[in-house]
C-alpha cells in the first residue's frame, strides 16, 4: 500500500485502537495493513459501514468513477453493487489480488480513470450513461490526482474530479478543498489554501 499520507503520529493514534499487534511497531507498515485488514478494527468498520456507490441529493459519489459496463449489475438499484463489494472484501489480501471481479479491476469504480482522463468527446456520453442508470445528475470522483491542487469538473459540471492531493505527504503543500451542493442542484468548488470559490457549471 501506498502510505506516505500517514504519519507516524497517525497510524500511532489509529494502532492504540487495536487490541492484538503483539508488540508491532505503531509507526509500521506492517502495523498499518494489520489495522486495516478484515480483522482489524478499522478494516473491519470499512467493510461493514462503507459504500461503494453512494447518493447524496441526486449526487453520484465514487471513488474512482462508475463506467456504464455495470449496467447490467445496476437494475438491483446501487445496494446490489454494494453488497457484491462487501461480499468480495470478506476475503483475505491474497486472495482478493486474485479476484478477477471486474469491479475490482482496471475499469471499476475503485482504480479506473477514463472519465478523469479520457477525451471528453466520448467519456462524457458514457458519464450521462452512467448518470442515467443510477438517476442523477452528477458524478463525484477521487483518485485521479489534480495536479494543481484545485477541484475540476468536466462534462459541463456533470463529472467532478476531487482528489486535490489534500495531504502534503505528496507535493509539501497540503490543498485542502470541498465541494459544496446547494438545494438548486447548483455546486461550487471550495479552495480553502486559495481562499476561492469557483462554481462547477
Amino acid at each position: 500500500g501506498d502510505f506516505r499520507y500517514a504519519t507516524p503520529p497517525d497510524t500511532a493514534s489509529i494502532a492504540a485502537l487495536e487490541p492484538d499487534l503483539k508488540g508491532e511497531s505503531s509507526s509500521s507498515l506492517q502495523t498499518r495493513t494489520r489495522i486495516f485488514s478484515k480483522e482489524g478494527w478499522l478494516g473491519q468498520g470499512v467493510r461493514e459501514r462503507f459504500q461503494a456507490l453512494a447518493v447524496e441529493r441526486n449526487v453520484l459519489f465514487v471513488h474512482a468513477g462508475l463506467l456504464p459496463i455495470f449496467k447490467d449489475m445496476l437494475p438491483g438499484g446501487l445496494d446490489s453493487v454494494n453488497a457484491e463489494v462487501k461480499r468480495l472484501l470478506t476475503q483475505d489480501a491474497s486472495s482478493l489480488r486474485m479476484e478477477a471481479s471486474p469491479l475490482l479491476g482496471d475499469d471499476g469504480p475503485f482504480w479506473t480513470r477514463r472519465l478523469a482522463l479520457g477525451p471528453e468527446g466520448s467519456i462524457c456520453r458514457e458519464v450521462q450513461e452512467s448518470l442515467d442508470l443510477v438517476g442523477v445528475t452528477r458524478m463525484v470522483v477521487g483518485h485521479t490526482a489534480q495536479a494543481d491542487g484545485r477541484v475540476h469538473s468536466r462534462c459541463q459540471g456533470r463529472l467532478v474530479l476531487g482528489d486535490t492531493l489534500i495531504s502534503r505527504f505528496y507535493t509539501g503543500t497540503a490543498h485542502p478543498s470541498a465541494v459544496e451542493y446547494f438545494v438548486d442542484g447548483t455546486a461550487e468548488a471550495i479552495d480553502m489554501l486559495r481562499n476561492q470559490r469557483t462554481a462547477l457549471s
